[in-house]
């Protein structure tokens, strides 16, 4: 039980990491169309940023066993385990015994 209490302790860091990174980028994108609103003299077209959610998602994880491990999205949509990726600079081939 004391691990998964670290694990939640872990994820919520992140998370409050990832809110103050994502909040910083919002006003700027806020003050940037804005401005443009002003230079124009026009009101800005599309809609507006939507302010980031703070707290952890629900898509937020962390691996008890290795945490600097990292789930990765692969581009057909499915998953992988971030230390499963080959490291070609350590192998060895026929041409190097």
């Amino acid at each position: 039980m004391e691990a998964i209490g670290q694990a939640r302790a872990k994820i919520e860091e992140r998370a409050r990491e990832r809110f103050e990174q994502a909040s910083a980028a919002y006003q700027d994108k806020v003050e940037k169309r804005e401005a443009r609103a002003v230079d124009s003299g026009k009101p800005p077209r599309g809609r507006a940023p939507t302010p980031p959610q703070e707290g952890a998602q629900d898509k937020d994880q962390i691996n008890l066993t290795d945490e600097e491990s990292r789930i990765m999205r692969t581009s057909g949509g499915g998953i992988r385990n971030a230390t499963t990726l080959p490291d070609h600079a350590h192998e060895r081939g026929a041409s190097h015994q």
